[in-house]
């Protein structure tokens, strides 16, 4: 009857240590799903800033494109044999 009783406790111990385990693992568990629910928030937030940037990049490279173009017309116009030396052609100027 004791060896009955013995084997009993260890198995009884063995339940009680798998408990607290999956209590712990439970308890992971739960961590990782709120560190992930941020981490996905950090993502979504990161990504509209990102949309933004590029969208803020091509405006400034459009904008940058026809300063360049403005630039170039400019200079042309001013190297042009028989034009009046530094007037602009508002004609070119103003299809901008």
């Amino acid at each position: 009857m004791t060896k009955t009783y013995d084997d009993i406790e260890a198995v009884t111990r063995l339940l009680e240590g798998k408990e607290k385990d999956i209590e712990l693992t439970a308890r992971i568990g739960k961590e990782l799903l709120s560190h992930n629910g941020k981490l996905e928030n950090t993502i979504a937030t990161l990504e509209t800033e990102l949309r933004s940037c590029q969208d803020k990049i091509t405006q400034l490279s459009h904008e940058l494109l026809k300063k360049n173009e403005l630039l170039q017309i400019l200079t042309n116009d001013i190297d042009e044999p028989g034009s009046e030396a530094g007037t602009p052609n508002w004609r070119a100027i103003s299809a901008f």
